[in-house]
């Protein structure tokens, strides 16, 4: 992008660098508009890009290693053995490393909420260590929260007659 007026290299510079930051805004604005506010559940989609971005890195990087290392050590290249090796190394770990970096994903975006065994047991050591009556539910709260990656809980409790609120 050079204007006609503009032939110094400084303004030039100048100019095209703008540009380039008001384009590159656009689209990360857009992204944090549509993660902060939640709209059209892009969460989906950004959980599924992160694995499968994750996923086809690596497997272009274990491929690459295990060919590069296996040409490098028999001294060959082009060669067709060495090739169907790396291809089955990649094979073998897809499927596994699929799995691990999608419940890292999860994690991240969500919170602990596929794990309610790993959240019952994190709320029954934290219950053990609150010995105090009036903490236990302000616990139970906290510990909850953290497991939804929530912003917001609330807990009613209801009673004989009346409801009590936990925030």
């Amino acid at each position: 992008m050079v204007l006609p007026a503009i032939r110094e290299p400084l303004p030039n510079l100048v100019v095209q660098t703008t540009a380039f930051a008001a384009i590159t805004l656009i689209p990360i604005s857009i992204a944090v508009a549509l993660l902060r506010h939640g709209l059209f559940d892009v969460d989906v989609l950004l959980g599924r890009a992160l694995v499968y971005g994750a996923l086809t890195a690596s497997t272009v990087a274990v491929f690459m290693l295990v060919v590069g290392y296996l040409g490098s050590l028999f001294r060959t290249q082009d060669n067709l053995v060495i090739s169907l090796l790396g291809t089955g190394a990649v094979a073998v770990m897809f499927q596994p490393l699929r799995e691990r970096l999608q419940r890292g994903v999860n994690r991240l975006l969500y919170g602990q909420r596929d794990e309610p065994y790993v959240v019952l047991s994190n709320l029954g050591r934290r219950l053990d260590a609150s010995v105090d009556r009036a903490t236990i539910l302000p616990v139970m709260v906290e510990t909850v929260a953290t497991a939804l990656n929530g912003c917001s809980t609330i807990l009613l409790v209801r009673q004989r007659r009346h409801c009590t609120r936990c925030d």
